[in-house]
């Protein structure tokens, strides 16, 4: 399980979520741009997908507010992408 931090919108109120990591779908990649010699030999990016609709382990009113807020984030199949080339490690417990 992955553990995130949410806040609500305006009193910042952190709630702590365990996010199953067997729902999240989880790649390593090639990252694009400049990088140097290691830019086309390592995979230096992460990439988590997850489908909302299906993220059980959320409330409905926060797939609603995710799906609203981060709607360029899902693609047409209803995954959320988050990507990083800067951090390639997930931490999980």
């Amino acid at each position: 399980m992955m553990t995130s931090d949410l806040s609500s919108d305006q009193n910042r109120v952190y709630k702590k979520i365990d996010i199953p990591f067997d729902q999240l779908e989880v790649k390593y990649a090639r990252s694009s741009g400049p990088g140097g010699q290691n830019v086309n030999k390592l995979n230096t990016k992460a990439e988590i997908r997850f489908k909302v609709s299906e993220a059980e382990w959320m409330s409905e009113e926060v797939r609603r507010r995710l799906e609203e807020q981060q709607k360029n984030r899902i693609n047409k199949d209803g995954e959320l992408i988050i990507s990083s080339q800067e951090h390639r490690y997930i931490i999980y417990n």
